[in-house]
């Protein structure tokens, strides 16, 4: 739609600034009216196949020109989508989280580390592969967010929510995980062997993590109404 757009004003623009040639005119005198003079000339060519010009703007091919247009446009939005995927600087990262709300946010890939995020609502939010190292993510929401691959080394996550997160394959070596809240998260191929998880809710979990620390285990969860859920237990 959008070419088409600005090919109609490109158009629109050719009629004063460019010479349009069109495929037939009936007024072949070009006196502003349609006369007899015009009926003999076509009287003239009465009979013969009828083998229109090309559709011609400042002297190119109308279908060129649209084809050009379209790259054109095409050229824009990836641009723009280049521009919208590009890293979010601090300073920018600062203004968006001072209602700390990021909510259904796209931060796939984002930098922010030695962050503080504390408190912040990335609810449904995708970040997918995000360098949050060091940061601090005290009371921060992360229900049904997307966190795969995020690399949360030594995070500071204390009483965080991440109720059906899905943190597989997230990097979490020395992260503080303590009065967390983990329920219904997927945490596959995810290494918590040096997190802190005391007095963390860890039941109903989609999938269990790759290793523990030695005084926890991964089993399944029979008070979990979904099926094939799992549960982490402190044993003695």
């Amino acid at each position: 739609m959008r070419a088409f757009n600005l090919l109609i004003l490109t158009l629109l623009c050719g009629t004063i600034h460019a010479q349009f040639i069109a495929p037939y005119n009936p007024d072949s005198n070009a006196d502003s009216a349609i006369g007899s003079a015009d009926l003999i000339d076509l009287l003239a060519t009465f009979g013969y196949e009828f083998l229109p010009p090309t559709i011609e703007l400042e002297g190119e091919d109308i279908m060129a020109v649209i084809v050009g247009l379209t790259e054109q446009v095409a050229a824009l939005q990836n641009q723009v989508e280049q521009l919208e995927n590009a890293q979010i600087t601090q300073d920018s990262i600062i203004a968006l989280t001072w209602l700390r709300n990021l909510r259904q946010t796209q931060l796939s890939g984002v930098s922010m580390v030695d962050f503080d995020l504390s408190q912040v609502d990335f609810s449904h939010a995708n970040l997918q592969g995000a360098q949050l190292m060091n940061s601090s993510l005290d009371n921060a929401i992360f229900d049904s967010a997307n966190l795969q691959g995020v690399n949360l080394t030594n995070a500071d996550m204390d009483a965080t929510i991440l109720l059906n997160a899905d943190l597989t394959g997230a990097v979490m070596t020395n992260a503080y995980l303590a009065y967390s809240i983990m329920e219904g998260a997927d945490l596959s191929g995810t290494d918590l062997s040096s997190c802190i998880l005391v007095y963390a809710n860890m039941t109903c979990l989609r999938g269990c993590p790759s290793a523990l620390p030695s005084n926890y285990i991964c089993q399944s969860d029979p008070d979990c109404s979904e099926p094939d859920r799992y549960r982490i237990l402190e044993i003695d």
